[in-house]
């Protein structure tokens, strides 16, 4: 490879790069928005209890109803 080819290829390395943690910057800022959306929606529905592990098993034994139990990783 001559030696005029190298800084070109150094330079299209560096972009090919900067673009790839661009892309995933864009991406992980999408799904914590995403993420947040969702739990805000289940946060306004009562049939849901968020974080609050103590009331849902005392409505559960209330209700005589089972309790489904989701363990999520949220921000």
């Amino acid at each position: 490879m001559s030696s005029m080819n190298r800084p070109n290829l150094s330079l299209c390395a560096s972009i090919l790069v900067l673009a790839t943690c661009s892309c995933s910057l864009a991406a992980a800022e999408d799904r914590r928005e995403r993420v947040l959306a969702d739990r805000r929606e289940v946060q306004a529905d009562a049939r849901w209890f968020y974080n609050d592990f103590p009331q849902a098993q005392a409505t559960a034994a209330a209700t005589r109803k089972p309790m489904l139990v989701v363990f999520r990783c949220v921000p």
